[in-house]
């Protein structure tokens, strides 16, 4: 028996009926047996707490073993958070701070490279808090230089708690515009081509003709033949051109709802808890005893602890708990349409906003447990994109 679940045992008329609640609800029970009218399993503390919960509802009693009780230091930490907090601070500044990364220097100009060679420090775990006896130098210039556009050379060196990264740039480096890349112009849905201007670039389709989605409409590579040499020998060439123009098409998207008459919802009983952690390299440490019991969403902020402006690897985190109930809510067929109809009006809403709608089809039907709706909209607009082509260096 896994030592990390809870022992639960129920008693009373409707013990059963709490245990195939449960049991519904894919709570993961273990070792279920009756024992002289008892029924004694083992899950999870939180579902332990549910099932609790739940038998107040029920003629049912939930006996569960009460936890030791907490370390009478624990109790004086969690009245003065604040002095503990500052005595793993000053211990940190003490014995880590020496050989850590407090500051990264680029001395380069371009906000650009700065920040591509930020990103690469990232992809190899280097940052504030990071310790310089792990650095490798020599391969992280090496690397650098060849992830980093725009630069011929770059030095690492540590000074104190600063990393110092000095760069030689080989060229002038242009502003970025993605306008001046190559690109195609593709379908953004399965649909019939209506109408086609092109710009610039090569069509690859008819009108009338069907399409998926991510085909392509408007080609930018363009295959080429070229004399060279002296024999003047043909040779076929790739010109790479920035495909350009309107695609208009006729499409349809399909909408499937599923309602019931009883659902689940969550209602805000407007109990509140708050608790702190403080974050030290990565570890959360809780600055109480017990955590909330019963349903609760939460919402946290971290507060990063700085000195001289530099971000420190500690911080503080705030945690409200807020309370919530489950509660059944039972709808009438007349109030199931209506948020149907809500719902096919959303969609049209947020998802055919600019295009022309030429037909809805609607599929609407009572089953057991609610209400069931196709909905196929037949749609007419621009379906084209433009999507860049990225070429190997």
């Amino acid at each position: 028996m896994n030592s990390a679940l809870t022992k639960v045992t129920l008693t009373g008329k409707d013990a059963k009926k709490v245990i195939n609640y449960a049991l519904e609800r894919s709570f993961p029970i273990e070792d279920l047996r009756e024992v002289n009218s008892e029924f004694v399993f083992y899950t999870s503390e939180k579902n332990a707490l549910k099932i609790k919960k739940l038998c107040l509802k029920y003629e049912c009693s939930c006996e569960i073993p009460c936890k030791k009780d907490t370390p009478a230091i624990l109790k004086i930490v969690s009245r003065h958070p604040g002095f503990f907090t500052g005595l793993v601070i000053s211990a940190i500044c003490a014995y880590v701070f020496s050989g850590m990364i407090l500051r990264i220097r680029i001395d380069n100009n371009s906000i650009k490279v700065r920040n591509d060679i930020l990103g690469v420090l990232s992809e190899k775990g280097i940052g504030i808090g990071s310790y310089t006896d792990e650095l490798e130098p020599v391969k992280l210039e090496r690397e650098l230089k060849a992830k980093v556009p725009g630069i011929s050379w770059a030095g690492i060196s540590a000074q104190g708690s600063t990393l110092i990264i000095d760069t030689i740039n080989n060229v002038p480096i242009p502003e970025s515009d993605s306008k001046r890349l190559p690109c195609n112009v593709v379908a953004l849905h399965d649909c019939v081509i209506d109408d086609v201007q092109v710009y610039n670039g090569d069509l690859k389709v008819t009108i009338g003709s069907g399409v998926r989605a991510g085909d392509i409409i408007i080609s930018g590579v363009r295959n080429e033949e070229i004399s060279t040499g002296k024999d003047k020998k043909p040779k076929k060439v790739k010109k790479y051109l920035r495909a350009d123009g309107k695609v208009f098409g006729t499409f349809e998207k399909t909408l499937e709802l599923d309602l019931k008459y009883k659902d689940t919802q969550l209602i805000p009983t407007g109990n509140t808890q708050k608790v702190k952690y403080i974050d030290i390299f990565g570890a959360h440490i809780p600055l109480f005893i017990n955590r909330p019991e019963g349903e609760y969403s939460f919402n946290a902020t971290t507060d990063q602890l700085t000195i001289f402006g530099f971000e420190l690897p500690v911080a503080v985190t705030d945690v409200k708990y807020d309370e919530y109930n489950e509660t059944v809510v039972t709808y009438s067929k007349d109030q199931l349409l209506k948020k149907t109809q809500q719902a096919i009006s959303d969609y049209q809403n947020n998802f055919l906003k600019n295009y022309e709608i030429i037909d809805i089809k609607k599929n609407i039907k009572e089953t057991k447990t609610g209400i069931k709706a196709t909905v196929t909209f037949m749609a007419r607009g621009e379906i084209g994109e433009q999507v860049d082509i990225f070429l190997n260096k």
